[in-house]
């Protein structure tokens, strides 16, 4: 695990959301996996959720900012689309100023983010 996703793994914890799946393998006959995943089950919703965190974003050469691994992160992510998992892509900024475990809870709804909709629609 990376530096960066055990940080994130830190502030999962810490947000008392359910403790995710790792390396999480999607697809039948891909070897593609997922950084962290919770199924449908776990959240508030009627969709699964996955994070995956893309290291490397302002390297020169890194795989997901070259033209090749640009286009095999489209076709991965095009398939987590299809199998209905809302898929949060988090950069190392976004980890570390919290957007990313901010994002994961509204996507997934987790009851202390469900009381805090619910409240807002009840005019509280």
């Amino acid at each position: 695990m990376s530096d960066l996703e055990e940080k994130f793994l830190t502030q999962i914890r810490a947000e008392g959301f359910p403790e995710p799946t790792r390396e999480y393998k999607f697809h039948d006959t891909r070897r593609w996996r997922l950084d962290f995943f919770w199924d449908k089950n776990l959240t508030n919703t009627h969709y699964a959720v996955a994070v995956e965190v893309e290291g490397g974003t302002f390297m020169s050469k890194s795989r997901h900012t070259s033209g090749v691994g640009f286009e095999k992160d489209c076709e991965k992510y095009n398939e987590v689309a299809l199998a209905n998992i809302v898929l949060l892509r988090v950069t190392g900024r976004h980890v570390t100023d919290r957007r990313a475990v901010d994002w994961l809870g509204r996507a997934a709804l987790w009851k202390k983010d469900l009381d805090q909709v619910m409240r807002r629609l009840d005019g509280h």
